[in-house]
């Protein structure tokens, strides 16, 4: 790369990468433009939010959209009692709803108690009707923390059912993604209610990870109005609650906080001690380590730099090849128009087996000193990849080690950018 910004003493060579290589970073470059094409600010879209009987969520939600110069309407579903009987007439009420027009649809939890839910067949009665049009962009779930391990864990919740009944809308939307040709995002939410003095705060994880916590009606909101505004969150499942803390997130808060959706991200950590160029060409050398040989995993690796560090790829085998990116736009299409698909393809790429990113970057505020850290994200994932959790978590232990020697060497006025030989 002409832009690498290569450190003082660091290599201008890098190992040559195969064919093989290549073509793993063509069919990742192909899926990455792809998503680049689907990324749009929709708050001037017209939003349609939808709720059961009340939602305290919905005036400050549409005056966060109406400051961004969009419109927005409410649907107010009725109904969700419980029994196969309730859940047909819920669908077939949101099949006969008004939501077409609609750009974005929001989907908000009751907040008057009751234990009512939204069910999926209702859910995907609504989507067909705000696709009917052909305008439906994009998808936002607001759903419960514990929803995505709902049948693993003991709560109220768990035990009335509510979380599998949000877990199943959550897969209705995925799935419909799929045919109908929108983005969604799905958000979960701790308790909610008003604001809390000294607990606003923005704690925001990708996944599912948190046990428990509450999140504000205007937290909530605004996850809303920036899964709309910023591409991180297209296409992404995270959690948002509030923590300690007197100063709710800025708009540059939720982007920094939405960094993490992207890969997603499974690792961040701040140096203090090495400059950021010194920090980037350490790591580079360390990734080095892994393209040449020094250091060895059980799947096998090679390695890119990047204006910002490093890229670790994991090599797909002969035994994970399938049809090229071009030809797998062509079988979509065909199968949503109906046509006969012939099989026996003969396999063109590799699949994208996953990988890591290694970035190393300063982030600075108007006014204050730049923060500077590593960030690692997931990356080379497409629909299929199964996450290498043994080798992720052998570079990622390897990597800390990596910083933190590298800090060491900074402090004691070492040179630093070699790469720590591995033990």
């Amino acid at each position: 790369m002409d832009d690498l910004d290569l450190a003082e003493g660091e290599e201008n060579t890098w190992p040559e990468i195969t064919e093989n290589m290549q073509s793993v970073l063509r069919n990742e470059e192909a899926a990455a433009y792809e998503t680049v094409c689907r990324n749009v600010d929709l708050t001037r879209a017209t939003t349609v939010l939808v709720y059961l009987r009340e939602s305290a969520m919905a005036p400050a939600l549409k005056e966060s959209l109406k400051a961004r110069g969009g419109s927005s309407r409410e649907v107010v579903l009725g109904g969700g009692g419980g029994g196969a009987a309730a859940a047909a007439a819920a669908a077939a009420a949101a099949a006969a709803v008004d939501v077409k027009g609609a750009s974005v649809l929001v989907l908000l939890p009751d907040t008057k108690g009751g234990g009512s839910v939204m069910e999926a067949p209702a859910v995907e009665a609504l989507i067909a009707a705000a696709a009917e049009g052909g305008g439906l962009r994009h998808v936002v779930y607001l759903s419960s923390l514990g929803s995505e391990k709902a049948l693993f864990q003991f709560s109220f919740d768990s035990m009335s059912g509510v979380l599998e009944k949000k877990k199943a809308v959550e897969q209705s939307i995925k799935r419909l993604s799929k045919s109908l040709g929108y983005n969604f995002s799905i958000i979960r939410v701790g308790s909610l209610g008003p604001v809390k003095s000294g607990e606003e705060a923005l704690n925001l994880s990708p996944g599912d990870p948190f046990n428990g916590g509450a999140t504000n009606y205007a937290t909530a909101a605004q996850a809303v109005v920036q899964s709309i505004a910023l591409p991180m969150a297209l296409n992404a499942s995270f959690s948002v609650i509030n923590g300690k803390g007197t100063s709710p997130p800025t708009d540059a808060g939720w982007r920094d906080s939405m960094l993490k959706l992207v890969g997603p991200e499974v690792l961040r950590l701040s140096f203090k001690e090495t400059d950021v160029l010194g920090m980037r060409m350490s790591l580079r050398a360390w990734a080095l380590q892994y393209m040449e040989g020094e250091r060895r995993l059980t799947t096998k690796v090679f390695a890119v730099r990047t204006p910002l560090g490093a890229k670790i790829y994991f090599l797909p085998t002969m035994q994970s090849l399938g049809p090229g990116f071009r030809e797998e736009k062509a079988i979509e299409k065909a199968r949503m128009k109906g046509e006969a698909i012939l099989g026996g393809q003969k396999p063109t790429r590799p699949i994208l087996e996953g990988g890591l990113e290694v970035c190393v970057e300063e982030v600075t505020e108007a006014g204050k000193e730049g923060d500077k850290r590593v960030r690692v994200r997931r990356i080379a994932m497409e629909e299929g990849t199964v996450v290498k959790a043994m080798s992720e978590r052998e570079l990622l232990d390897s990597l800390k080690a990596e910083i933190e020697s590298t800090e060491k060497s900074a402090k004691s006025g070492r040179r630093v950018g070699g790469g720590t030989p591995p033990v």
